[in-house]
This record gives structure tokens, sequence and C-alpha cells, in this order.
């Protein structure tokens, strides 16, 4: 694609970018790598988490907010995630391989405070690695399969190799198959042609999972000072090391995007900030992602926020409209699925959106997922159909399924997540009232089935994910719809967005609106994080913690099933004022510039104004708990030319 970094393609396509090195940079000191790896080392014998992890991260928070502050590192991920991203507090953990090696996962959609709960295929979630010491092999690098941000595993499909239960995608079966199985000897064997052999085997198993029988895995070495940053749903594992070396990983977590993209300045200016590398090969899917980047995707077509130089695809014949659906339906692999559904999406016409309606309800998991995929680039028609199946979602046909699992649940949040995507086409009373209205009935369903039967099992924690996913992706919706309306200057569905995320945010108590404690947690760290997104413009400040660790392992209730403490912990508390303070603060920023209009004052007036519940809403003179940054660029609508 004319004109596009070669890093931004890579990162679409493949989903991982190593930055180049901060220490051979200049950008930050051996001597702060050495300090944050001798620190973690010193606590390497401690509890995973524990007081003396968290006062750990509060001796390291100083030099991993150098990392995040170096020019390499903040230029990338704004080229990536937009000005403006968010990083949460308390969402950074140490990581220390073992003498084993790792299986394959992707670290679970819904595992921190700010994520939606869906694989999203757009740019908006990133975490990074940095590694403060050498990583050669026998230190046992971090290993990624390129290009999975993808390629899911179905949840609850039978017929799969695995019954995922969890938000976790894990390339672990729970029953592998007889071909791929290892002898008693050989599991028992150490020898050096032994673990390569399970390595091998370890790649034929995530293969066979996801379709892809040429997939490999890519072991990140590299020098101390480097920093990968990842798309959040990458397969990736920890590979083994030698007993007497170790490899401290500092997991800095859920970098999010917060303003949709109006335009790439990395276009005008010929290359991403901090990032440059051989330009690869971009597929028409991939290029789907990159026209998002640049501020002239697919889902905002024929909207007032249209902004392409370039035409949509010429409507498909009946026939090709066929032979996409039968490999939506057939395909050998998710990625041939998804990509021939968004293939249908991208006609958006009529005929496509209601082929796509009507893979909405097959019986095949992986066959809705990708139609919900494809839904998200069908434009107008797409967005009403949506907007009517997370009003009625469609039936689901019966058939043999896991005791207690209810797929039409499943079904809820897929659809939620899509609509957001087509955001700029329902900024409307209307359809801000249906989402709300679906959130509603997700919590009522979480209360009436935890005062009904026993807290405990798979069955449980299902029912309860799903319900809490589809909470969490309908006040991603209401965000998205919230930040269009407020830049459009639409003081009334900004005021029916906002009331709605507040009246999650001011739970009873934060943590016990429902009898799990993280499930509680993470709805109303939601409806906070889109309401610092309804706060955002493309001039908002970045913001990253200022003190770093992982206190939410500390307490209990963190399975599913447990109950709430008693009262919140401070740190909880504290979290969750910050990010209300954050939302109010990128509002009076705007006091001073041409952004500021009716809508957004009205936002900051209802935060200011709502009943808090357990702290205050951070005045406007108080430091704040992040360590804000404005944009690096000017983020505008670029003039450019070129075939994308």
């Amino acid at each position: 694609m004319p004109g596009v970094p070669g890093d931004v393609e890579r990162f679409v396509s493949e989903g991982f970018l190593v930055l180049p090195n901060l220490v051979e940079a200049g950008e930050v000191s051996r001597a702060t790598c050495d300090e944050i790896y001798a620190t973690g080392f010193a606590t390497r014998d401690q509890p995973a988490f524990g007081d003396g992890r968290t006062e750990l991260f509060k001796a390291l928070s100083p030099g991993l907010n150098k990392v995040l502050s170096a020019p390499t590192v903040r230029g990338a991920l704004e080229t990536l995630l937009g000005p403006g991203y968010f990083m949460p507090a308390w969402n950074t953990h140490m990581h220390i391989n073992g003498q084993g090696d790792g299986g394959f996962h992707a670290d679970g959609t819904d595992h921190g405070p700010t994520q939606t709960t869906v694989r999203d295929h757009r740019p908006r979630q990133i975490f990074g690695f940095f590694y403060p010491g050498d990583v050669p092999l026998e230190n046992g690098p971090t290993a990624v399969i390129p290009g999975t941000q993808y390629k899911p595993v179905d949840r609850v499909d039978p017929s799969s190799l695995l019954h995922v239960v969890t938000s976790e995608d894990r390339l672990v079966p729970d029953v592998l198959p007889a071909h791929l199985k290892e002898s008693e000897a050989e599991q028992n064997d150490e020898s050096e042609a032994a673990l390569a052999a399970a390595d091998a085997l370890r790649m034929a198993v995530a293969a066979e999972m996801l379709g892809e029988p040429t997939m490999s895995e890519v072991k990140l070495t590299c020098k101390a000072g480097t920093v990968v940053l990842i798309h959040h749903d990458v397969f990736h594992r920890s590979t083994r090391r030698l007993p007497d070396v170790w490899r401290p990983l500092f997991v800095l977590r859920d970098c999010v995007r917060m303003v949709e993209p109006v335009g790439a300045a990395w276009l005008s200016a010929g290359s991403a900030p901090g990032l440059s590398a051989p330009e690869p090969a971009v597929t028409a899917l991939h290029r789907t992602f990159v026209r998002y980047l640049m501020g002239e995707g697919e889902e905002r077509a024929g909207s007032p926020d249209d902004r392409r130089s370039w035409e949509l695809e010429p409507p498909l014949s009946a026939r090709a409209l066929r032979e996409l659906a039968d490999t939506v339906i057939n395909g050998p692999a998710d990625i041939a699925r998804v990509a021939a559904a968004y293939s249908i999406g991208r006609t958006q016409t009529a005929p496509a959106v209601e082929l796509l309606l009507e893979l909405l309800a097959h019986q095949t998991e992986s066959v809705r997922r990708a139609s919900t995929y494809g839904l998200t680039v069908g434009g107008a028609h797409a967005a009403e159909a949506l907007l009517a199946a997370l009003a009625e979602p469609p039936r689901i046909p019966e058939r043999s399924l896991a005791p207690n699992i209810d797929e039409q649940a499943a079904l809820i949040p897929q659809v939620a997540h899509a609509l957001s995507q087509l955001a700029a086409h329902l900024v409307s009373e209307r359809a801000v009232g249906i989402v709300v209205a679906a959130a509603q009935r997700a919590k009522s369903e979480i209360e009436a089935f935890c005062g009904s039967v026993q807290e405990d099992g798979a069955p449980y924690e299902y029912y309860i994910i799903e319900r809490r996913r589809a909470m969490v992706e309908c006040h991603f919706a209401l965000g998205h719809i919230g930040q269009i309306a407020a830049a459009r200057d639409d003081q009334a569905v900004c005021a029916a967005a906002c009331a709605a995320l507040l009246d999650a945010a001011c739970a009873p108590e934060p943590g016990v609106l429902f009898p799990s404690f993280m499930t509680s947690l993470r709805v109303v760290h939601s409806a906070l994080a889109n309401l610092i997104r309804m706060a955002s413009s493309p001039s908002s400040c970045s913001a990253t913690p200022l003190v770093h660790g992982t206190p939410e392992n500390l307490v209990p209730g963190k399975a599913y099933g447990s109950p709430p403490p008693e009262h919140p912990p401070a740190w909880a508390v504290q979290s969750l004022r910050a990010m209300a303070g954050e939302a109010a603060q990128r509002l009076r920023d705007l006091c001073a510039t041409e952004e500021l209009n009716g809508a957004r004052r009205k936002i900051l007036d209802m935060l200011e104004r709502a009943c808090w519940r357990g702290f205050e809403l951070p005045a406007a003179d108080e430091p704040s708990a992040y360590v804000r940054a404005p944009p690096m660029a000017v983020w505008r609508t670029s003039e450019h030319t070129g075939n994308i």
C-alpha cells in the first residue's frame, strides 16, 4: 500500500512489533534497565502476587515510566492507537518463566479493566513486553504465532478440540487427538532431541486447532532495553529456560485506543514515529484495518464522518454471494471464513447484509462469529440490522450442547461489539435506548441466576461470563456512540449515553454490584473507561499509570463465584476514582480549545454532579494518578494519494 509505513502494515498483518532498542537509541539508559532487572531479581522467590510484589512495583514505577515515555514507545503507541491512548493503573505485572514450556494462549479479552470482551480486529488494544535484560534462547524468550489475532478457537462448539469456559483462548486441547499424542517415555525424556520434538508437537496441535498447517512460532530473542508491542489476541507462550538463568518480563497491559482515527499523521510524514522497516505484502483483509487506521474505514462509509478517498467495491452477484457464504460455512480455517464474511460485508448492499444476518443464526459458532465481523463493514444497512438483532437476537437452532451452556447469550456480546464499530451510523436516542435495554437485560439475568443456583462449576462461570461480556460490550457501544455525538455537538444523545454509563459506574458500592467481586469490578471499570472515551478528542493527552502493579490479585472474590469482600479494597476505590478523574480532566483540558462545545460541557456537568459511591470526583487542581502527555503529532485528516 503506497504511502503506508511498513511497520504499520506489519503490525496489522502479524500482530506484533519489536521496537528499536531503547538503550541503543539513547532513550533509556542501561543503568535504568540494570536497576529494573536487579530489583526484579531480588524478588524472584516471592509469591507471584502479594505485598512484596506490590512494593516492588512502587520501586520500579519511575523506571517503567521512563520506558513508557521514551519517544520510540510513545510514537509507536500513538501511531497504532492514536492520540489520547489510555493505560489503567494496577494493570502491570512481572512474569518470570520457569524451566518448562508454557502453552499457547491469548490472554483473554476481558482480563483487564478497560478492555472489550470480543476479539477486535481493529488495533484498539495493545500490551507491551519490556525486557530489562538480554534474552538469548537459553533464557527462554517469549514465542508468538504471527497473525493469530484473527484466528480464535470456538468457545462452546462440541466438535472443536477445546471446550473454552473462561475468557482466555488456549491452544491446549482438553483431549489430544490420537495422532498427536506422546508416549509416556517421550513425555519424560528431557534430551535436546526430545525437547525439539515437543516443540514441533506443540505447533502441530496449535496448527490443527486453528486449521493453519503452515503456521510457525517466532521466539523473541532480544537485548536489554527492548519493547515489543503485541495485539492482545495474538497467541503466545513462555519458553523454557536453563536452570541457572532467568528472564524477567514486564507486561505493560492494556494500552487502549480512546479516539477513533480521524487521519494519520504518519502518512504525511512518510513514516510512523519511532518505526521503520521493510514493507510487507498486505492482503485484502489487512487492508480493511490499515484503512481504519487512516481514518478511512468501511465502517464509516455513507455516514457524516465518511472521509474515504476510495470507492466501495461493486455489488456482488447472487452467485458470488452464495460462493462466499459457502466459504463462511465450510472454509478450512477461521481466517478464511472471516475473510469471506468481510468480502460480503464490504459491498454494503441490502442482499449482502441479509445474507450475513442469515449466517448470524447458523448452528455453528465459527460461522456466527465470522458473520458479525462481516457486518462491521456493512455500513448503514448493517447498523440497522445489528440494532434489531440486539433488541431481539436471532434464534439459534437447538442441537446437542454441553449442559447448561446458553449459546443464545454468547451471541449478544458479538452483536453489541459489531454494532459499536458502526457507531457513526447510530447517533440517535433510539439506538442508545436499545443498547441500554440490552445491558439491563444482561444485568437482570445475572442477578436472577445468582439468586437461584449454587455459585460453582463451569456452567455458572460460563453463564456469568457471557452476560458480563454483554454488559461490557454494550458499554463499549455507548462509549463509541457518545464520543461521536460529542464531536457532532448532539447534546441529547450525549446525555443519554453518559447517563447510562454513569448508572453503571455509580454502583451501590464498587465491587458489590453482583455476588462476584471481579465480575462487578470489571463492569464498573468498563463503564468508566467508556466515559473516558466519550470525553476524549484528537487533542487529548495520553495517560499511563504513575504507579504500576496488580493488586486485584490480592483480594478475595477473584473467582467468579466467590463472594465479594465486605467493603471494596482501597486499591479498587482508588482505581475507580482515578478513572473518573481522568474523564473529567480530559473535558477540562478542552475548555481552552475550539473542540469544547455544548455536548462536552454537558458531559462534564453530569460527571461533576454525579453521585459517586465511595469517593468524590478529583478536583481540577488535584495531581493526576497518571503520567499525562500531549500528542506528539498533529492529528488531522491527512491529504494523500495512492491506492489504498
